[in-house]
């Protein structure tokens, strides 16, 4: 679990949803601009937020215009994961509209536990995975209502962050147990006691079926 230094990320999953046919090639998710470039401070953290790992997260614009997303996480002495998005500014250079994504996790000793891929552009996402001959690998389809997120959580989470929005609702693409798509609601669960009369800040997020 990815946390950036003020935000703790607590996601319940949902239940399990069919791809639908008669796809368009774009997110309907709309992600704000990042407010900066560069690398941001993160950790891991286990459910019971206390830190197991380091954290690398870096976000940088490409010569395009394009925003990519780079990000290592993982647990010391064992399991990783390196991921990346590239996004596409739209409304303006306002918001971002994602392309593609890619998770690459490896256990303890370096070895690939697999490949997840979402190219929102044609509407697909696969899992690819090595094995004593090859490599293996499924493909399904994405909703015509796109609304997968996977990578750029921290950027798609910040409205709530803000106080802009009291819920977010996304997809999840998982591929342990066979690729499919989780449904997602992420809700800013305030912190416990006041900050002298102001306006209390977000402490957590949750999700909820």
């Amino acid at each position: 679990m990815l946390e950036a230094r003020h935000l703790t990320i607590a996601a319940a999953l949902g239940a399990t949803l069919l791809a639908a046919g008669g796809v368009r090639a774009e997110s309907e998710i709309r992600i704000p601009y990042p407010d900066a470039f560069g690398a941001i401070p993160a950790a891991t953290y286990d459910e019971d937020h206390r830190r197991v790992g380091g954290a690398h997260l870096v976000i940088e614009k490409l010569e395009n215009g394009n925003v990519r997303i780079l990000s290592e996480s993982g647990i010391d002495q064992g399991a990783r994961t390196v991921a990346r998005a590239e996004l596409a500014p739209v409304d303006s250079g306002r918001l971002l509209q994602l392309l593609t994504e890619q998770c690459h996790s490896f256990d303890g000793d370096g070895r690939s536990l697999g490949v997840l891929r979402i190219d929102h552009r044609s509407a697909t996402a696969s899992c690819t995975f090595s094995n004593g001959s090859g490599e293996t690998r499924q493909e399904i389809a994405l909703p015509e209502v796109d609304r997968v997120v996977n990578v750029p959580l921290n950027l798609l989470f910040l409205p709530l962050v803000r106080g802009d929005l009291e819920a977010v609702s996304f997809q999840f693409f998982m591929c342990r147990g066979g690729p499919r798509l989780l449904d997602f609601e992420a809700r800013v669960a305030a912190r416990n006691g006041s900050n002298g009369g102001g306006k209390e800040r977000p402490a957590s997020i949750s999700g909820s079926p």
